[in-house]
């Protein structure tokens, strides 16, 4: 059982060079893994390496630049095992990933959550660092502070009670984990993404600048035109928000539009078109 102690993490932001076949993966960006063979503080040794597989494309806009499959090779950077009194201690990082046509490319990146929510949090503290340990119950994430020093005591001194335990971590063959780039990557757009795909997607800013701006325009949204993707809104602000919120009026008053809008239904049950649009009570194509 291990748990994750986490690290930093920056925009998903993603921009593309100026030939439209290589583009740019920012720092900050995720890339989910799979072990393929497993990791124990009781054997594992400061240096050793270990192998795991890119399980989700990775794809800037419509292009895919990681595919699933895509080799990625782990370090291990401080390695303790569990004593009666304290639990092992297991810290990665990534220096390499080799993708499916046999490019190998040289990374710097860092274990993080696999969970974006998690992954906020963690952003909340520049000294945090995720480290595996055992016995936190299962894969989850929790910040430690271990401050700006790379030094394992201090990671240890961080940890305090969640040490307490006294088990060793044991990350089985084909556990899922998030590595985060710490430095940009220039790759090669390896041809679209497929409809269906699992993927992680990286939007180029001035893609999600255009999205913000047209979707302020038309009132459905209220945050800054910056290009990235990092708006948190409370429960609060979210209420208050739909309650003020009113239905734009439709621009289109002729044509084929205007046609569909009188007789299409709701877009929460299909928009399915049909005589009578949001007044049919029955819908013919249920008969």
């Amino acid at each position: 059982m291990v748990a994750f102690f986490s690290i930093s993490i920056r925009s998903n932001a993603a921009a593309p060079t100026a030939a439209q076949s290589r583009v740019v993966l920012p720092a900050g960006s995720v890339i989910l893994v799979r072990t393929t063979s497993p990791l124990q503080s009781a054997t594992a040794q400061t240096g050793q390496t270990f192998e795991a597989t890119v399980s989700e494309t990775v794809g800037v806009d419509e292009y895919t630049v990681i595919p699933t499959g895509s080799r990625v090779r782990g370090v291990v950077s401080v390695a303790r095992p569990a004593t009666r009194q304290q639990s092992g201690v297991i810290e990665v990082t990534f220096d390499r990933i080799t993708l499916a046509d046999g490019t190998v490319l040289p990374i710097t990146g860092k274990l993080t959550s696999t969970d974006s929510t998690e992954r906020r949090q963690i952003e909340q503290d520049p000294n945090a660092r995720v480290v595996l340990v055992g016995g936190r119950g299962g894969i989850g994430a929790a910040i430690a502070g271990a401050g700006a020093s790379r030094s394992p005591n201090n990671i240890f001194a961080a940890l305090g009670s969640m040490l307490s335990e006294g088990r060793d971590v044991n990350v089985p063959a084909g556990t899922t984990l998030g590595g985060e780039l710490e430095r940009a990557v220039t790759l090669r757009g390896r041809g679209r993404l497929r409809g269906g795909e699992a993927a992680t997607l990286y939007t180029a800013p001035e893609r999600i600048r255009a999205a913000q701006t047209a979707l302020r325009e038309r009132s459905y949204y209220r945050g800054p035109v910056n290009g990235t993707l990092d708006v948190e809104l409370s429960e609060a602000e979210l209420a208050e928000r739909k309650k003020n919120w009113k239905a734009p009026a439709n621009p289109y008053q002729s044509g084929a539009i205007r046609k569909y809008a009188q007789l299409v239904g709701p877009a929460s049950k299909g928009a399915v078109t049909h005589a009578g649009g949001k007044a049919e009570v029955v819908c013919y194509a249920d008969i």
